[in-house]
């Protein structure tokens, strides 16, 4: 790791291991207190996390910085603070029919742009506790970590990816 990327990542303090297996934390950068989400990937796509970075794409994570470690991605991005459709719905089932076409429709327009890029950004793993809803109502797509780039020279995927019965089904 170079000596400026360890300098960026001395600025964010780990609060809380949200998810231990898949190594994500919540840190709060110690200058501007701000909360983030910093990911530590074994699995991943640099490139596709450098777009993102570049594309700012509303209803995605804001990603701040990629820091490519030895084998790791290490990946600080926006903190959405919500709940995920997962635990909204577990409170709040079933959805009134107008509640359930918001969400769906805001869903769509986010896959919309992801799916306008050139390559496309394909998620790959839509589920609902990777989708979050904010107090304000506001729709984000969360945890690109099974994503890629299309490529329309490949024939097929070589690694599946996504969550079982969520999972694209022509993967398989």
């Amino acid at each position: 790791m170079k000596i400026q990327d360890e300098v960026i990542l001395s600025f964010y303090r780990e609060l809380n291991c949200i998810d231990e297996d898949s190594r994500v934390f919540l840190v709060q950068h110690i200058e501007s207190n701000r909360i983030f989400i910093k990911k530590i990937l074994t699995v991943y796509d640099k490139e596709l996390y450098l777009s993102l970075q570049k594309l700012h794409i509303k209803g995605a994570p804001e990603i701040f910085h990629v820091i490519e470690d030895g084998k790791e991605l290490i990946v600080i991005e926006e903190y959405i603070n919500g709940q995920s459709l997962e635990a909204y719905l577990s409170e709040h089932v079933p959805l009134n029919t107008k509640e359930a076409y918001d969400i769906i429709i805001k869903l769509c327009d986010i896959l919309n742009v992801l799916h306008a890029f050139s390559p496309a950004i394909i998620h790959r793993d839509i589920k609902p506790a990777n989708i979050m809803i904010t107090a304000s109502s506001e729709i984000y797509l969360i945890d690109f970590n099974a994503s890629k780039q299309f490529d329309p020279e490949k024939k097929q995927d070589t690694i599946l990816m996504g969550t079982v019965d969520y999972a694209a089904p022509e993967q398989f």
